[in-house]
């Protein structure tokens, strides 16, 4: 049979189309089962940080639609996370409150003439006033302080994805872009808090097994320093034992000093290597079983202040006996 030219250009193309799409293999049922296994393990909050990274590997390895499906979800965690990042309390004006008064507060520790009545008659009002703000600004971030937490630990969990993802080279453009958000996610929900929430989350945990009292105190600290702008301390619980001997050793043999008269214990320094760790500098108080007391009385004095507020240090240890209390910090 003779066909027009035209109707057999026709039938080529169509015969050409054909033969196209019967060459294009169809997804296996294995590898349907595959993707779906693996989009399952990227989206379990279950899943190791390492198992995430060899899914996103697998995952685009294996065809357009399993990496659709990669980008999709990526875009969807990432899309919430920067809601979160974007949501942030406004704590501007409680900051322009609290700055005045730390400003007021590390002037008087940086006087080399500081004394007991100049920390009584402004050192205690601008504390007591920070505090106040301080308090209301927490107050503001209780709430999304959490949020910040769990965006952190899930942004770690999808870079570890993305990454899967870029090492295999497959359309490296959009996992890049992916890593790229996440970073100014990370931006978004870092700041001064993040440190801080660190070290604080840490002592948590190591409060557990010291006692209440000490807790207390080192708890007031960490508020103290934050409200003044400084970093927590990590508690550590090798310098409260060498602050429980000191203060045990002081009730039971009649002094008050950071010199002792026992062998091996005459300096801070040296009770800290007793117990198995260093110490950048101790404070000592005498008179009070409530660890309240003991801060406000080292607020008060001059030496003990500038200690408490030290910039080097990273450790703190808070140790009683009876009356007598011994605070102890280390520098790394």
């Amino acid at each position: 049979m003779h066909l027009p030219g035209w109707m057999l250009i026709g039938f080529l193309a169509c015969a050409a189309c054909a033969a196209g799409t019967a060459a294009e293999p169809a997804a296996s049922a294995q590898d349907v089962a595959r993707v779906r296994h693996l989009t399952a393990l990227v989206r379990s909050a279950k899943t190791s940080v390492d198992r995430l990274a060899d899914a996103g590997r697998e995952l685009a390895g294996l065809g357009p639609q399993a990496v659709a499906t990669l980008r999709g979800h990526l875009d969807r965690e990432i899309t919430r996370l920067e809601k979160v990042s974007g949501t942030r309390p406004p704590t501007a004006a409680i900051d322009e409150r609290i700055e005045p008064l730390r400003r007021t507060l590390q002037n008087l520790r940086d006087d080399p003439n500081l004394s007991k009545e100049r920390l009584t008659a402004e050192g205690l009002p601008a504390l007591d006033a920070l505090t106040g703000e301080w308090a209301r600004r927490e107050a503001l971030l209780a709430t999304w302080m959490p949020k910040v937490a769990a965006g952190r630990t899930q942004s770690e969990r999808l870079r570890a994805v993305a990454q899967g993802w870029k090492s295999t080279g497959v359309d490296p453009a959009d996992a890049e872009a992916a890593l790229a958000r996440l970073a100014a996610v990370d931006a978004g929900l870092a700041g001064a808090e993040s440190t801080a929430a660190q070290v604080l989350a840490e002592n948590e945990r190591l409060f557990a097994t010291l006692p209440a009292e000490a807790v207390a105190g080192m708890r007031s600290l960490n508020t103290l320093r934050m409200a003044c702008g400084l970093t927590p301390l990590l508690v550590d619980p090798k310098l409260c034992a060498a602050a429980v001997g000191h203060s045990a050793d002081m009730e039971q043999y009649g002094f008050f000093a950071h010199q002792s008269p026992l062998p091996g214990k005459q300096e801070p320094w040296d009770r800290a290597t007793l117990a198995g760790t260093t110490a950048s500098g101790e404070n000592i108080f005498m008179g009070s079983p409530a660890a309240a007391d003991a801060i406000k009385g080292w607020f008060l004095s001059p030496g003990h202040h500038k200690n408490m507020f030290g910039d080097r240090h990273r450790r703190q240890g808070l140790g009683r006996s009876g009356k007598h209390w011994t605070q102890l910090f280390g520098a790394e």
